[in-house]
């Protein structure tokens, strides 16, 4: 293994704004070297060894191999507090001045201040109770989201017809963030708590992410992935490899040759900005406009006659470490797709759900393993997408399923922009109002679902991971969905 630990960036935590709503639209939502590989091979965090009976997978190496941190991004200092300046001391009055007059002066200046300190109070005490007001009025549930000006919390319960109006929200230019950037999530839990890391592409190309810590229940400033040759508006996948501790976070993206690249990320063991990962001992040839589905093991991508391709990170098991199969079958060219675990343990072989827009222009899916025939999914949802959507998806699991089942939740945007979400219910589909609203034209959209390994943990039925981000007015907005209904955390601090 090459290059020691590398400490990690704590700068520029910030908390994040909220958001105001907008009235509903009406809309229901329905619901490198040879050496180096060699490296790779054997695993560095524990000893090799199979999970379960000895048919699941060992962990992705990780190698620092060719890899410079980043300078931690500079900010300008505050200016210097300003002292205010003392009172003047009033002069003794002289002779020839009346004492009249200074008792006079100084009943007026007395009266003066108490007028003053009245006036604070009452004005205070009205500021306090509009204020209350405010926060009273923002908590009712809503049917649609919108401004990101206030920096309350919005809850929107699927149970209300209530509205609240709001100015729409300015376009932001951001450095960081280019437009229309893909987005990529992935979360695990760790030591009674959780983290989230969320990844997209700035205007130079760069791909970076932003990490989240319930900890701090703040946001990290914004990091560059060190990768290169990166596709200008490549999409993203990320998972998360639980079973080692630290846990490594797994990023693909497309290079400009149209190929599957990846970095991995492993606190103590790769710099900030991530390693080499094996996947580019393997190429893949992707449909340049393929979109990138992923959740750990898999990732779901576009061969070039649009037929949808699985690669199953297998580790040092029998074909491994990478296996690289067609599913045999096919969509329209760069359809909107996601993959989630249709069980909370991830027993092995993992089943996850496939999700995509159809010919027909609908939702469809399949039950995906590593190496066996597709299941139908049984999709029966009548709503019509419109060909350029994303589709995102997450999954908790199902509370004393004795199957041990997820339910899975869908997101598309529809014909009017707005963020519509299907559930999948004891079986079947089942439309979710309201419609998230505010978001950009041709916005992609991710979503969380806890990392989960057999053996190594299960996902849990909570519903706090359970966030989404989408792009609206230039900038990633993030929203948790907590069972029932959305409630709007604010946009990702970037600059």
């Amino acid at each position: 293994m090459s290059g020691g630990p590398e400490p990690r960036s704590d700068a520029s935590r910030h908390s994040q704004p909220g958001l105001e709503v907008a009235p509903d639209s009406g809309l229901e939502l329905a619901h490198p070297s040879s050496s180096a590989f060699a490296e790779h091979l054997s695993p560095e965090a524990v000893p090799h060894e199979y999970y379960g009976k000895g048919t699941w997978y060992g962990p992705e190496v990780v190698s620092s191999q060719g890899c410079y941190d980043e300078a931690v991004l500079n900010s300008s200092p505050l200016p210097a507090k300003q002292e205010s300046a003392g009172l003047e001391p009033i002069s003794t009055l002289t002779q020839g001045k009346s004492r009249r007059r200074l008792y006079i002066l100084i009943v007026v200046l007395v009266l003066a201040l108490i007028g003053a300190i009245v006036g604070g109070v009452v004005g205070g005490l009205s500021r306090r109770n509009h204020d209350a007001s405010s926060e009273e009025s923002t908590s009712i549930p809503v049917t649609s989201v919108a401004s990101d000006s206030p920096t309350k919390t919005v809850v929107v319960d699927s149970s209300t017809s209530s509205t609240i109006s709001s100015t729409p929200t300015p376009t932001a230019t951001l450095q960081s963030l280019r437009p229309n950037s893909k987005l990529a999530v992935t979360g695990w839990r760790a030591d009674g708590g959780f983290n989230i890391r969320l990844f997209y592409q700035d205007r130079k190309d760069n791909l970076r992410f932003s990490e989240y810590s319930s900890d701090e229940d703040s946001w990290s400033s914004s990091n560059k992935v060190l990768a290169t040759d990166v596709m200008s508006g490549t999409p993203i996948g990320v998972g998360t490899h639980v079973p080692v501790d630290p846990a490594q976070v797994e990023l693909f993206w497309f290079n400009s040759s149209s190929e599957l690249s990846g970095t991995n990320f492993r606190d103590g063991y790769t710099p900030l900005g991530g390693g080499w990962d094996s996947i580019d001992e393997f190429p893949v040839s992707v449909n340049i406009e393929s979109r990138l589905a992923m959740y750990w093991p898999y990732a779901v991508m576009q061969d070039g006659d649009s037929s949808f391709r699985l690669v199953t990170y297998l580790g040092a098991n029998p074909g491994g470490p990478w296996n690289n199969r067609s599913l045999g079958i096919s969509g329209p060219g760069g359809t909107g797709m996601a993959i989630v675990p249709r069980t909370s343990t991830c027993a092995s072989p993992c089943t996850a759900g496939l999700v995509y827009r159809g010919g027909d222009g609908r939702l469809a899916g399949y039950l995906v393993q590593e190496s066996l025939p597709l299941l139908d999914w049984g999709f029966d949802t009548p709503n019509t997408l419109p060909e350029e959507t994303a589709v995102a998806a997450f999954a908790v699991a199902k509370p004393n399923d004795p199957n041990d089942g997820t339910n899975v939740y869908v997101l598309y945007q529809n014909g009017d922009n707005d963020i519509e979400l299907w559930a999948y219910d004891n079986g079947a589909w089942k439309g979710n109002s309201p419609a998230l609203k505010g978001a950009d034209v041709g916005t992609d959209i991710t979503c969380v679902t806890e990392a989960v390994w057999e053996n190594a943990n299960i996902i849990s039925s909570q519903y706090d991971m359970s966030r989404c981000y989408f792009l609206s007015g230039g900038q990633i907005r993030e929203v948790l969905y907590n069972g029932t209904g959305w409630e709007v955390l604010g946009n990702i601090p970037l600059s």
